[in-house]
């Protein structure tokens, strides 16, 4: 899960994207927003400001790495930043702002690179005490930002407004017996339309939301212990995301190919695990649940039909792992002769 929040972090916009993120996750933790990011406002080297009981967080908010053109290559680089900080707003602090624990935090979706690190380490050596307050200098990189995401549980606010409510729905009723597809057809489907005519930088922004947006809810469900609605979910992307290539005649284009193989292997993934649980019952390690005979064959036919869809999505590729299906097939029906009578005639 971490590598999949991080790929979609840095594909964020300094601007209205990666300034708000920050922003809802420390509102999140219990801080108080005192401005909102805003593209166009003079904020004399405050992106966000926050404060608490005990704390007053002022965040300066750059996208990528931080290398030496942006730390103090222009007038928007990170050294001027804080110098405005320093001459400007703690100029303005109020009598309470002032006695808060005051931090100063340069926040990128990416790292502080090599050769920056000494003038970082002597600027925050040597600005310990503005006005006569002490102050204290941090770096968020991307690294930190998706702990704070995966420690806060702050999932669905990834997302714009319109998915928000959808990708609640889909993360909450998991542990349901009867899960609805339309949950997640929502979120892809949207974020399958926003590809069209999309630039590249949108493209691959939208295919980072919509890799992470289908694996959060893989994951949930897998750690609820209902594996079938990971391969449901992932599986619905490849189709629809293979939909989407044959619209646009992009088979050709190496971007979109890649995408599309990192579906795949989501969708691997979550059947390779639930074939390792059909091993078992094969085995006869594990006994199918055993409540009456209908329900039985539902669950037996529900089984088949997951592992011979992956068997035959294998079979050009992967012919081996396609015939081990196979005999995983042979073997359920060896093993539950019931199989022979199906519980309903759509099953025939």
């Amino acid at each position: 899960m971490r590598l999949i929040v991080k790929e979609y972090i840095a594909q964020l916009k300094e601007k209205d994207e990666l300034d708000v993120l920050i922003s809802q996750i420390f509102v999140q933790k219990g801080y108080i927003a005192d401005n909102l990011p805003k593209t166009g406002n003079r904020q004399y080297g405050v992106d966000i400001q926050l404060h608490n009981e005990d704390e007053l967080l002022m965040f300066v908010v750059k996208q990528g790495n931080i290398n030496r053109e942006i730390w103090d290559g222009s007038i928007n680089a990170v050294r001027q930043s804080l110098d405005e900080i320093k001459d400007v707003v703690m100029n303005f602090l109020t009598l309470e702002e002032r006695k808060k624990s005051i931090k100063i935090i340069v926040a990128t979706n990416g790292q502080r690179e090599e050769p920056i690190k000494l003038n970082w380490n002597s600027y925050v050596n040597n600005n310990r005490l503005w006005n006569g307050l002490p102050i204290t200098i941090e770096f968020m990189g991307i690294d930190d930002i998706v702990k704070e995401i995966l420690d806060n549980y702050f999932n669905e606010y990834l997302f714009n407004d319109s998915l928000h409510s959808a990708m609640r729905k889909a993360l909450y009723f998991i542990d349901e017996g009867d899960y609805k597809r339309e949950y997640y057809e929502k979120i892809v489907d949207s974020l399958i339309a926003s590809l069209k005519n999309a630039n590249r930088k949108k493209f691959d922004k939208t295919c980072a939301a919509l890799y992470l947006a289908s694996q959060m809810i893989c994951q949930y469900a897998f750690d609820n212990g209902n594996n079938k609605i990971s391969i449901m979910v992932s599986e619905y992307v490849v189709i629809k995301y293979w939909k989407y290539l044959i619209e646009g005649d992009f088979f050709e284009k190496t971007i979109y190919i890649e995408w599309l193989l990192k579906f795949c292997k989501c969708y691997e993934k979550w059947n390779d695990i639930y074939i390792s649980k059909i091993e078992k019952v094969v085995d006869k390690k594990v006994i199918l649940p055993n409540y009456n005979v209908v329900e039985n064959r539902v669950l037996l036919y529900e089984i088949l039909g997951y592992i011979a869809s992956y068997g035959n999505y294998l079979l050009d590729v992967y012919p081996k792992k396609a015939m081990h299906i196979l005999d995983l097939i042979i073997g359920l029906i060896n093993e539950y002769p019931y199989f022979n009578y199906t519980p309903f005639d759509s099953y025939i």
